[in-house]
């Protein structure tokens, strides 16, 4: 099959033939939308000549160079289904654990982890968080340990929170658990030892209850979840003064960010990025009010300050939401300022603004959709985004 891609851009003009492909490279889908295209071209430039860990480095070797154009070309058109992430290379997976009660026992292992479901329904109470009860309580420090002998966990609360840090993570299945407290519950390699493995060996966190430790009576909370390299599926997030805080390759699906807290003087967002590339939020859902106030300074049912808010811009940002819910905030959605058009880069396809919000901590689902407006600031793409009750189109 022959593949021509052409492109002006990075200070540099080039044409590449290849007279048969090599195996698509799933990471090459920059944006997450299942097909290797223009926009990922113009991602991977953004990336050209960078090290460290960038999302466009496809061969592993610390840089973008043209050896990863090659592999990104040959990946060009659409992608088969991405499958589960497996563990590292030597590493034996341990299936799911036969239930035990006594905390730190190594798990007997029954059945595989299940796969995560269709996309399509909009997150809630019934389709978020474990599926089965937990049967064991593990601190953070014990958990880790376990972690990192089997590189599973299946129905467990974690309390103290966790965080991942170097080689933690590579190939790590935690599923039907509730992970609770600490300043951020669920911590992401962000201000630790980077992320040392590749993309489709990140952490996966599917059918989780991600508790803040607002929701717990402490005002110690920051965001709920913070950080780089992690994939949250089918998650109810809750309890925190921010739900997510991005920061790079940061991939949430049909998850349910609700019920933040607002002690004295906090700024709640749903989602809040400040840098960070290569982020995916899809078929989630963000009701962006306050349900908590931990030092009881504030009323409940307030509007958070965004559902997405751009904060002060410390660096790059590039993020892609799609297929996705939302209600709350001051405005529900906060995009590039003026200043900041450049340095930002927000894909917004396909999503659906609610008629109403809810707050499940008082039983609501009347709550207004917005306070000042549904948007304000500027999107690089913004397409097909409508009102969930009406079909018309958010502007």
């Amino acid at each position: 099959m022959l593949i021509i891609a052409g492109f002006l851009a990075a200070g540099f003009a080039g044409a590449w033939w290849f007279a048969s492909r090599a195996a698509p490279n799933p990471a090459s889908d920059l944006n997450h939308d299942g097909q290797v295209n223009v926009l990922d071209l113009s991602l991977f430039l953004n990336q050209w000549g960078q090290s460290g860990s960038p999302s466009a480095d496809l061969n592993d070797d610390g840089a973008v160079t043209i050896l990863d154009l090659s592999v990104f070309l040959d990946s060009w058109g659409p992608l088969a289904a991405t499958p589960t992430p497996t563990p590292s290379a030597g590493a034996t997976p341990t299936p799911t654990p036969t239930p035990t009660t006594s905390a730190g026992a190594t798990p007997t292992p029954t059945s595989t982890p299940s796969p995560s479901p269709s996309v399509g329904a909009k997150p809630d109470a019934s389709n978020t968080g474990p599926r089965q009860t937990t049967t064991r309580t593990l601190t953070s420090a014990q958990a880790l340990a376990e972690l990192r002998t089997t590189g599973y966990l299946s129905r467990v609360r974690i309390t103290g929170g966790l965080s991942f840090s170097g080689s933690d993570g590579l190939g790590w299945v935690i599923e039907d658990s509730r992970i609770e407290g600490g300043v951020y519950t669920v911590r992401g390699y962000v201000s630790l030892t980077p992320f040392t493995g590749t993309s489709a060996q990140r952490p996966v966190l599917r059918y989780v209850e991600i508790v803040g430790s607002g929701a717990l009576g402490s005002t110690s909370s920051s965001s709920t979840i913070y950080g780089s390299d992690m994939v949250i599926e089918n998650a109810d997030i809750y309890g925190g003064v921010d739900g997510v805080k991005a920061v790079d390759r940061l991939t949430i699906l049909y998850s349910w960010i609700h019920d933040l807290d607002r002690p004295a003087g906090a700024h709640n967002d749903g989602i809040q990025i400040r840098n960070g590339i290569g982020s995916l939020i899809k078929g989630s859902r963000i009701d962006a009010y306050v349900g908590y106030s931990s030092d009881s300074s504030n009323p409940l049912g307030d509007w958070g300050s965004g559902g997405l808010q751009t904060g002060s811009v410390l660096g790059l940002i590039q993020a892609t939401f799609e297929d996705n819910w939302f209600a709350g905030g001051r405005f529900t959605m906060r995009g590039a300022e003026p200043a900041d058009v450049g340095q930002v880069d927000y894909f917004f396809r396909n999503n659906k603004w609610m008629q109403y919000g809810t707050s499940v901590t008082l039983g609501r689902s009347d709550l207004p959709p917005y306070q000042y407006g549904p948007v304000v600031g500027q999107f690089d793409v913004f397409t097909n985004n409508v009102w969930e009750h009406t079909g018309q189109p958010v502007q």
